[in-house]
This record gives structure tokens, C-alpha cells and sequence, in this order.
């Protein structure tokens, strides 16, 4: 192993190989940064530049792509609250609070410390138990996969501060995630004849729509695009009491993406929702609470979609079963250039492997270095007129949602969800929630059904000793609130 991993770092010290690490990680950022774009697409177009690369070269390309993808979508989700990505739709919640606060640096610092230690943790142990964690991922068959979707709604709907409005915007996106033709078995839901709605909806528009658009007609409608920005912050990154504040957050967050990534289909967009769902579950501080501009809600997030990207190529190199959508773009980059992920992979191409292992280290400790090197420059978009700023963001919206499947529909869809954004925005529904719904509601679905089709009863899920715990706690985290009601009105009668 350390030979390996030794031949690797040789190797990367090559100029050709970092500018290869150094190029993915800028373009990751940039791509990510931008509504509607993010490590999928970037990954995607990619793609016909590796066929003429060697191996390593072109994995390397695509893999770092996808790191500095999934943390650049933090930064508009902090600056403006309009997540790059999916994976980054959490970050929202607390980091564009800290902006309105005025300590926007603080929490882009707080991130780029948290997307670097989560995807570095993840690295040392891809290197050291990449075959090892795989066994993990054996214990969750469809029991877990439903059980694990369920929680993530769970928690984050039963900690809300208003109970009912969250429930409502997670029903509405699972219910728009069931759209289109069943998977399953191909029955039509919703379509209402057209062929428009074959497919369902795509969740990047509607998320592009619900966070950017929507906030672009906030502007409108409160005429602040007419106003010069009158944003102020400071440029004061976080210091060593309130790094130290967090670490517990990061440990959590990075541990549980690791899990989480190394999952055969969980991906970094889970991870993102399941950290922020944990944090508030453990969460105490009540002067600085989740939700008004914690460092903690942003910590957490970011530490575990970083820690889940790395962790995706755990299932990729060891079984050669993609972790998600960009390992399976990868997958294919492995197949151009003749190599087959799976266990004998360690065995015929052991170098490039163990390339691929330092070459990810590397590109996490190059966010962490360029990260704050562009804060000053990032933060900068901050004072750009809001006139000029917002409709630009429009525009990069609008080439974002057309650009996930070269489809007018999805630019309708994008406008039409703006608007419900906008509704939701400005009485008090979560959007955070809505698009949580949207990303969890096919696994839920899916996996629900095959194991309605395996186990026949519900009742019969709680056979499987995992699948039944994550039910169980489920459960209590949806009915929280009605059992806290509970439990209040009988310590009030006893007193």
C-alpha cells in the first residue's frame, strides 16, 4: 500500500499531472459556482478531453472536477442563497443569514474548512479501508435504503420551527418526484396525457427556479433592484475559538459522509441533507440557534457532501458499482481507457489506483488553500448593483436549467417554480424541504416498492435489525412534535 501510494505522489509531482489537479479543481469551483451547472455537468462536458489523455490523467481531470464542484456550489449558496448544486442546498439555511449578518468571510472560512477536512478524512481512509468499508454498504438492501430517505425527511420536517408548512413542502416534493413513468413497473403518475411529463421533472430546474429565480423576483418585488448595494461585511475570516467551536460538527458531518458516500446510490446531495438533519438533532445553542446564521449549519453540510464525494469512489474502485452520478461518468472514462473498476483492479493497475487515491488528497488541500485566496475576490460580487447582479443571475439561471437536457420545458418549469419560490419565500414554507422531498422521493420509492415486492407487509420490515432501528427513529422524529405536545401536557398536569 504505501508503495503505492508513494509511486502516486511521484508521479503527481510531474508538471503535466498538476496542472491537471490544479485545472480540475478551477474548473470544479467555477462550474460548481454556477446555478444549474454543477459537478454533473462539468463532469459531463469533460469527458471527450480525457480520450486523448493517458489514464491517469483523464481520471484525475473528472475527479477533481467533481471535489471543487461540490464545494464551489457553497459559495453562491452562502453569498446569495442560491445553491451551485444540489449538494449544497443545505448551506443555504445558516450561510446566507451570516451574510445578511455581515460575516459572509467567516462563513466561506467555515466551509472551506469543513469541505477540506471532510474530503481529506475520506481520502486517508479510501487508502486505508477503501475494500474494507465496501462490507458496510452490504448491510443496507431496500429495507435500509427507505428507512435511511425516510429519516433524512424525518428529522429535518420534525425540527422545523413551523411543524405543518415543513411537512407540507416535503409532501409537495415527494409528490412532485413521483411525476412520470414508475421505474418499477412503468405505471404512468400524473402525467395528464402530455408527453411533456413522461420523464417526471428534472430537480435541477425546479431548484434553480425555487432558489434563484425565486430570489431574483424577492428583489423585484421588494424594488431592490433600482438600489445601490448597500451590503456591508467585514473581511474578518474565522478565528482559532470559533474553528474550534465547530470541530465536533465536522467529525460527525465527515464520518456520517463517509458512510453515507460509500452507500451505492446515496451520493453527497443525501449526505448534504443527512449532516444538516444531524446537527439539528444534536444542536444546543440556543443564542446562535441552526437556521439564524450558525457556523455549525454551515460546517456541517459541507463537511459531509465533501466527505460523501470522496467517499463515492469507495464502491467505484472496489465492487466497480458507481457511488452516484459523476462516478458513474467516471466509470466510463475507466472503460475508454481499458480498465475495469472492481477488486482485481488493485491487483492489474495498482499505480494508477493509488494515483488516484493522492491525487484526491491533493485537490482537497488545494481547496483549502485557493478557497482563501478567492475569498477576497468572491466576497467582492457582494458590492456589484444589485441591477446588474441579479439579472445576471437570471440569465445563468436560464442557461442552467435549459442546459441539464437542451429542453425549453425545463426553462418553463425553472419560471413556473420561481414563482412558487417566491410564494414560499415570503410566507414562511421551506424550499430547502420542497427540493429535500424531490431528491429523496424516487429512492424512497423505488426501494419501497422492491421491498413491498420481497418482504410483502411493512410489518415484515421490521425483521430486518438495521432497516427496523431507522424506521423507528423515524418515526419518533416525524411525530416529534405532537409527542413534545405530549409530553408537556402531562408534566403540566403533574405540576
Amino acid at each position: 500500500m504505501f508503495q503505492g501510494l508513494w509511486a502516486g505522489f511521484t508521479l503527481l509531482s510531474e508538471p503535466i499531472y498538476l496542472f491537471v489537479l490544479i485545472a480540475g479543481s478551477v474548473i470544479g469551483i467555477v462550474f460548481g459556482a454556477i446555478p444549474g451547472l454543477g459537478p454533473v455537468i462539468a463532469a459531463s462536458l469533460l469527458v471527450p478531453f480525457t480520450y486523448t489523455m493517458d489514464p491517469a490523467a483523464g481520471i484525475l481531470l473528472v475527479a477533481g472536477v467533481y471535489v471543487a464542484a461540490t464545494f464551489g456550489g457553497s459559495q453562491t449558496a452562502i453569498l446569495f442563497n442560491i445553491p451551485g448544486a444540489p449538494e449544497n442546498t443545505c448551506t443555504t439555511i445558516d450561510g446566507f443569514p451570516l451574510t445578511k449578518q455581515g460575516k459572509a468571510a467567516k462563513a466561506l472560512g467555515i466551509a472551506i474548512i469543513a469541505s477540506a477536512i471532510g474530503g481529506i478524512f475520506s481520502s486517508i481512509i479510501l487508502v486505508i479501508g477503501s475494500t474494507q468499508l465496501i462490507k458496510i454498504s452490504y448491510l443496507f438492501g431496500s429495507v435500509e435504503y427507505f428507512a435511511l430517505s425516510l429519516l433524512g425527511i424525518a428529522i429535518i420536517t420534525g425540527l422545523s420551527d413551523n411543524y405543518l408548512k415543513a411537512l407540507i413542502s416535503a409532501a409537495v416534493g415527494v409528490l412532485l418526484s413521483i411525476v412520470g413513468m414508475s421505474s418499477i413497473d412503468g405505471t404512468m403518475r400524473f402525467t395528464f396525457g402530455t408527453d411533456f411529463l413522461l420523464n417526471g421533472f428534472d430537480f435541477i430546474p425546479i431548484m434553480i427556479g425555487a432558489y434563484a429565480v425565486g430570489e431574483v423576483f424577492i428583489q423585484v418585488h421588494k424594488k431592490e433592484m433600482l438600489k445601490p448595494s448597500s451590503e456591508k461585511f467585514n473581511m474578518s475570516l474565522p478565528n482559532w475559538k470559533e474553528i474550534k467551536s465547530v470541530r465536533g460538527t465536522i467529525a460527525r458531518s465527515s464520518l456520517l459522509g463517509l458512510i453515507v458516500g460509500a452507500l451505492p446510490g446515496a451520493g453527497a446531495v443525501l449526505a448534504n441533507y443527512l449532516g444538516y438533519s444531524m446537527e439539528e438533532s444534536i444542536y444546543k445553542n440556543t443564542d446562535k440557534p441552526l437556521g439564524k446564521g450558525s457556523l455549525n449549519g454551515v460546517a456541517a453540510p459541507e463537511a459531509a457532501n465533501n466527505s460523501a464525494a470522496v467517499a463515492t469512489f469507495i464502491p467505484l474502485l472496489a465492487l466497480g458499482i458507481p457511488g452516484g452520478a459523476v462516478t458513474a461518468i467516471l466509470l466510463g472514462v475507466f472503460e475508454v481507457h481499458g480498465l475495469q473498476p472492481g477488486p482485481t483492479l488493485f491487483i492489474t493497475s495498482e499505480t494508477m489506483v493509488y494515483t488516484l487515491f493522492a491525487g484526491i488528497f491533493i485537490i482537497n488541500l488545494l481547496l483549502l488553500i485557493s478557497g482563501f485566496l478567492e475569498i477576497r475576490v468572491i466576497t467582492k460580487l457582494l458590492k456589484v448593483p444589485k441591477g446588474i447582479l441579479y439579472p445576471a443571475i437570471f440569465i445563468f439561471a436560464t442557461l442552467g436549467a435549459y442546459s441539464v437536457n437542451n429542453s425549453m420545458f425545463d426553462v418553463v418549469v425553472m419560471l413556473l417554480f420561481g414563482l412558487i419560490g417566491f410564494y414560499m419565500k415570503e410566507n414562511g414554507y421551506s424550499v430547502a424541504i420542497l427540493v429535500l422531498g424531490m431528491v429523496l422521493g424516487p429512492i424512497m420509492e423505488n426501494n419501497l416498492l422492491r421491498a413491498l415486492i420481497k418482504y410483502k407487509s411493512p410489518i415484515n420490515f421490521l425483521n430486518k435489525p438495521l432497516g427496523g432501528v431507522l424506521l423507528g427513529i423515524s418515526i419518533i422524529f416525524l411525530l416529534w412534535p405532537v409527542i413534545n405536545k405530549i409530553i408537556r401536557t402531562v408534566r403540566g398536569n403533574k405540576i
